[in-house]
């Protein structure tokens, strides 16, 4: 009789191994120590052989049945399917890690971090240890429907980039002819619809200020929600600012020098620091610690820290610290006085055209010093008349 998934997870250890057979050479081995081994018995050269197929449930039933399948082939075709050892550096996981370790030269370590964690939970388990040349789109389907199943639609693309990006590595290296993720293209889900980041109408902005005056949490967290909203820097280009270095602080036109590594499109950014933000900047370095804005156990601030804050100050599903950006943008969009080329240059938005980029940076920068001086007023007016900041 057939194995079933129920008789599989409820088989318990004894005292000596045993077998439960699913038919076809393929059997969950159970051993005393409560491990069970998917393995698969045929005759090889007149003899008996045995191939292992992974560990249950990391392997499940189903999975188990394929790889019997497929090995029923190869012992028709003539092919032995036991592997010799001296060929486990073209499985799959080997092939992953080692297009993991050429990326590092130029990928950050969160992303890879993030690559290695998808896959070690979502890919691996399924065909981690097969050789990568046998790894079918079937086979990336399976582990993806799971991911889908779990509700992360998102998640299972992001995933089927991550081992399309070995697949190409493989090709590269002569383990593998073709990427069979292509085979995938309009399998996976819909994604969900994108929703923008929360953000504030312009009337709603004195409001804000007031709520974050009066905040009861840490000062340095309301200064450094203010401090992006003077600013228009991302969450992570202020979290990691150094406290000195980065500050040009001349009398006539302050700046701040964001380097290219902290930016989302790693070039560098220079940011002009009004009379408002130059007086925030000097509470936020009030102190001696290596970073502008330290975390509480030690490091930079914490990535939800002001996001929190925004909780706490009940903007939950209201208002995210990103979202600051765009009420700027569109405030300084709707006022008419701006052109949209210095909003994007402020806000470090991706320019396509590298040339115009670098030419860009240089031509704006005045132009916008008068365009957050514009802006810094424009929030000192609707700050609560005991926050007012720098001058007028």
């Amino acid at each position: 009789m057939k194995l079933s998934d129920r008789a599989c997870k409820a088989a318990k250890p004894r005292e000596r191994q045993f077998k439960l057979y699913d038919g076809d050479g393929l059997y969950l081995l159970v051993k005393p120590n409560g491990s069970k081994l998917w393995q698969f018995g045929f005759r090889w050269n007149g003899k008996q052989r045995v191939a292992s197929f992974g560990p249950y449930p990391e392997v499940s039933l189903a999975r188990a049945r394929d790889k019997r399948r497929e090995a029923r082939r190869q012992v028709r075709e003539g092919v032995n399917p036991v592997r010799p050892k001296q060929d486990v550096g073209d499985s799959f996981r080997a092939m992953a890690e080692a297009c993991m370790a050429q990326k590092g030269v130029s990928v950050e370590t969160r992303q890879l971090n993030t690559m290695r964690t998808r896959l070690e939970r979502d890919i691996y388990p399924e065909f981690g240890d097969d050789p990568i040349g046998t790894v079918t789109a079937k086979d990336v389907l399976r582990a993806l429907r799971k991911i889908e199943d779990r509700g992360a639609a998102d998640v299972a693309r992001r995933v089927k980039q991550y081992v399309s990006q070995v697949f190409r590595y493989a090709i590269g290296a002569g383990h593998a002819a073709r990427d069979v993720t292509q085979d995938l293209r309009g399998l996976l889900r819909a994604r969900r619809r994108v929703r923008h980041n929360p953000k504030l109408s312009a009337p709603e902005i004195p409001d804000f200020l007031e709520r974050l005056y009066r905040y009861d949490g840490d000062d340095q967290t309301r200064y450094a929600i203010l401090f992006v909203l003077h600013t228009l820097v991302r969450t992570k280009e202020l979290r990691f600012a150094k406290r000195t270095g980065e500050w040009d602080l001349d009398a006539h036109a302050p700046l701040w020098r964001v380097p290219a590594e902290r930016m989302k499109m790693r070039e560098d950014h220079i940011v002009p620091l009004t009379d408002q933000s130059r007086a925030i900047l000097a509470i936020l370095r009030d102190h001696d610690d290596a970073y502008l804005c330290p975390g509480l156990r030690g490091g930079a601030m914490s990535e939800n820290t002001m996001l929190y804050a925004l909780y706490r100050m009940g903007y939950k599903g209201k208002l995210t610290v990103h979202g600051l950006r765009g009420t700027a943008s569109t405030v300084l969009n709707e006022s008419g006085r701006f052109e949209p080329d210095w909003i994007e240059r402020q806000l470090a938005h991706d320019e396509r055209n590298k040339v115009r980029a670098a030419y860009n940076a240089a031509q704006y920068i005045d132009k916008r010093r008068d365009m957050m001086r514009w802006w810094s007023t424009y929030l000192a007016e609707r700050m609560p008349p005991a926050w007012r900041l720098g001058k007028r």
